[in-house]
């Protein structure tokens, strides 16, 4: 490449290219090094039409970083303004000979690439909480509650679900929180997004209605997450207070009305979801109500084991202090949820 003489039009073989960057010169490792080539071309093609993208194996990080520290415009700067500027920006760069009708997708995969870069070292210092689960779960319900957050619709595939995740930051430390979309069965992109939420997250709060366990994108979550024993995992089992109410509505049946009776009969049914998602030592697994139907108290749900959205900040803060070994943080984090508890009593 460094051999075009002055003022030549440049065309970029990307290839041969990123063959002679990325591969190991060594004829004994040339089988070897092509199938790593392979893979990582694969991984930087994908970033030419997607997204966001994720691979087990290969992170481009380590290439983005060198281009980005070394590139002569800012994240702010326009793909338009980056391709009318080009030979201004890239004076005195090899970059200045790639020839204009390449500069276009050119320039969209640079500031792609810095934008990925620059999404990438923010949350290198952060402490991400991702929240997903299955649409109509009550996940949207619990991040308001428990961080009083709002959330912003921003894109659809169809008119019921957003379908992009929004990163909130809670103004607590470096504690951010990833509001992944909610699934239905329908959708073809749940590998690839637990595995991006995976590689996001420090702690996953999962949200599924108790009643849908055993749908088809349950499984296709549960089997990716269970590839991490790293990233602790809370399981909500939502609308709870309808079990409540079926486990209540068949001890009258047998005229069982001990509070300790109603607790066991609900560990009974909980046991048996345990079971439907699998042993899994380090996920933590329980009844929720995130609501519940006018004629159930809150105190009779909790009286019975069934939990609420202040459990899911318990164990958050918990996780952080025990699991992540984070104390201030978590004392962060706790304050803010009293300060949250209290101005809601307020209200």
């Amino acid at each position: 490449m460094l051999e075009s003489s002055q003022n030549t039009e440049l065309v970029i073989n990307v290839k041969e290219y990123m063959h002679s960057v990325l591969t190991d010169k060594s004829q004994d490792d040339r089988e070897m090094e092509e199938q790593r080539y392979a893979g990582k071309l694969q991984f930087l093609l994908q970033g030419m039409h997607r997204t966001v993208t994720s691979s087990t194996k290969y992170v481009s990080y380590s290439l983005d970083y060198q281009l980005c520290n070394n590139l002569k415009f800012s994240k702010d700067t326009s793909v338009q303004d980056l391709i009318s500027k080009w030979d201004k920006i890239f004076k005195d760069d090899i970059l200045c000979h790639v020839a204009k009708s390449h500069r276009p997708l050119l320039a969209r995969w640079l500031k792609w690439t810095i934008l990925v870069h620059d999404l990438r070292e923010v949350l290198a210092e952060s402490t991400c909480i991702s929240v997903t689960g299955l649409v109509n779960s009550g996940k949207s319900l619990l991040v308001k509650q428990l961080f009083n957050l709002k959330r912003v619709q921003v894109g659809t595939l169809k008119s019921k679900q957003t379908t992009v995740p929004l990163l909130y930051n809670l103004n607590i430390g470096s504690l951010d929180v990833i509001d992944f979309p909610g699934m239905d069965d329908n959708d073809e992109c749940v590998p690839d997004l637990a595995q991006l939420m995976l590689t996001l997250s420090q702690m996953i709060v999962f949200v599924v209605d108790y009643r849908r366990i055993s749908a088809t994108a349950i499984k296709l979550w549960l089997d990716k997450m269970k590839s991490d024993d790293d990233v602790p995992v809370l399981i909500c089992l939502t609308h709870a207070d309808n079990l409540y109410l079926e486990c209540v509505a068949k001890e009258e049946e047998y005229k069982i009305e001990a509070i300790e009776d109603k607790r066991k009969a609900i560990q009974r049914e909980l046991q048996t979801y345990r079971e439907v998602i699998g042993p899994k030592h380090s996920w933590n697994v329980d009844f929720y109500a995130f609501t519940q139907v006018p004629t159930v108290k809150r105190e009779d749900l909790e009286a019975v084991g069934i939990r609420s959205p202040s459990d899911v900040g318990e164990w958050l803060v918990e996780i952080l202090k025990n699991k992540l070994g984070q104390g201030d943080l978590s004392e962060q984090l706790q304050t803010f949820f009293t300060n949250r508890e209290r101005s809601c009593n307020n209200q």
